[in-house]
């Protein structure tokens, strides 16, 4: 065998060894990315998910990647109703609460809104033709809110309001109204409660302490002239009642709805209604016994309670002197009263006596007075909710085992109240006219605020400077 046939069979075992070396690399090579292929594919595996949205449950396409999980662009957009271009590297959104632009760009950890860059957790995938990202993120850009986690999300498609509430109402579409300070300035706003999003009802904010038709469709408030104005509390849109600017405060509806009655003076001397309808006005009680306040009305419309704040009265010598003149306090305190309106040229009763604070004082379905009773010297720890026999003017507890305070009525004689536990937690019961009581919602919260639905299934609460409405054992928080 010569030196070049030598040489040829060297060379060919050579090639033959890089050959087979090559071969084996290139299996193991494709052996790799099989492997991570696979990985790939296990680890990023799509699904459906039912998630809340503004209440509703709605499915939302998923992309579990190794434990993290993306949710569908396209249908987060959709919840939002934002208008969608996609391209072949990512997607915008335009719209939102308010609307904004949105660019995700694929296996890219920025997204821009509105031009600023943000950055996400996990980049946005694309699998099959459908873009994923991350849900919080996205749904803050679009101006909703995220809560829960897993299997238990929900989605709001506008943020809730921030701030301090005050005056909660309910309407009779069964949306929760209540007012926003913010600026010096107040604004009523109202909630869909299952759903709860929100729309501003008035800027007037005359209209905070609108007192509500016991059909829960009107409210009636006076601006800073003492005007009356009727104002639809669907739509927030008001008309003035009449002409007279005399002042008026402490308004209230008849059962009926036909008439708002009011105490009415400079001193709070006279008690009237108005027609409002006709924007007619009607004395009711001109004896020119001052500081009157807190007229109700029976549920007959047949009876009115109202308070008096008596004050001090002035004693001194026969001379007048200024050094002998003092002020007797004893007498002094809320006294509460009731005149009958079907009898002409009826007196005022006095039913009680007691210098307690009464406050919240209403009218029970049979006629009974009812009131929170506040200890003026403090040796009462709880304030106690009394009740007074009208004919007998005998009063006593209805509920005192716990610290009561506030007291409402529904528009059908549901008895509600506001009271703080032995153990500190606040507390709304339904209270039978038995006394008897039973709970709707407890809370490690304060309660300052209540206003029930007519039939008392349902209660807007202010906690802690938060709207919340109570139903069925639980309260949905609307605010934060």
């Amino acid at each position: 065998m010569n030196r070049n046939m030598l040489t040829v069979i060297a060379t060919s075992l050579a090639l033959s060894t890089i050959i087979s070396t090559s071969a084996v690399s290139a299996a193991e090579a494709n052996k790799g990315q099989v492997s991570i292929a696979a990985v790939t594919k296990e680890a990023a595996k799509a699904s459906n998910l039912s998630i809340g949205v503004d209440g509703v449950s709605s499915n939302i396409r998923t992309l579990n990647v190794k434990g993290t999980v993306l949710y569908s662009v396209r249908d987060i957009a959709n919840i939002f109703g934002a208008d969608i271009q996609e391209s072949k590297s990512g997607i915008t959104l335009v719209g939102g609460n308010p609307a904004q632009t949105i660019t995700v760009r694929l296996n890219s950890g920025a997204y821009e809104v509105d031009g600023a860059t943000k950055n996400f957790s996990v980049a946005p995938l694309e699998q099959k033709g459908v873009i994923y990202a991350e849900l919080n993120a996205l749904v803050e850009a679009l101006g909703g809110e995220v809560s829960g986690s897993g299997s238990k999300l929900d989605v709001v498609s506008v943020r809730p309001l921030e701030g301090d509430f005050s005056s909660p109402r309910v309407n009779s579409n069964g949306e929760v109204i209540a007012a926003r300070e913010s600026d010096g300035t107040v604004q009523l706003y109202k909630w869909n409660s299952t759903y709860r999003i929100y729309d501003a009802l008035t800027s007037n904010e005359n209209a905070a302490n609108t007192a509500v038709s016991p059909d829960l469709k009107w409210g009636v408030f006076t601006n800073e002239s003492s005007q009356l104005y009727l104002m639809d509390l669907s739509l927030g849109t008001a008309q003035a009642i009449g002409k007279d600017t005399s002042v008026k405060t402490d308004l209230t509806w008849s059962a009926d709805g036909k008439r708002v009655y009011f105490v009415q003076g400079d001193k709070q001397e006279k008690i009237a209604y108005v027609n409002v309808d006709s924007g007619k006005i009607t004395s009711v009680l001109a004896d020119k016994v001052e500081n009157k306040s807190d007229i109700r009305l029976s549920a007959d419309d047949k009876t009115v309670l109202y308070a008096v704040n008596i004050t001090g009265v002035a004693k001194n010598d026969k001379d007048s002197t200024e050094d002998s003149l003092s002020i007797d306090f004893s007498g002094a305190g809320s006294q509460l009263f009731t005149l009958d309106l079907t009898a002409k040229d009826a007196k005022p009763v006095q039913l009680t006596t007691t210098s307690d604070n009464k406050l919240y004082p209403n009218l029970l379905p049979d006629g009974r007075a009812v009131y929170v009773s506040g200890d003026t010297e403090g040796k009462v720890e709880n304030s106690v909710l009394k009740v007074v026999q009208a004919k007998e003017k005998k009063v006593s507890d209805l509920v005192a085992d716990v610290d009561v305070s506030v007291a409402v009525i529904s528009a059908k004689g549901q008895l509600i109240i506001a009271a703080t536990e032995k153990d500190g937690k606040s507390s709304i019961y339904v209270v039978k006219a038995d006394g008897s009581k039973s709970k709707l919602y407890t809370t490690e919260g304060t309660i300052t605020e209540v206003f029930p639905s007519a039939d008392g299934s349902q209660v807007a609460v202010i906690e802690d400077g938060q709207v919340k409405l109570v139903a069925n054992n639980q309260a949905v928080t609307l605010t934060k």
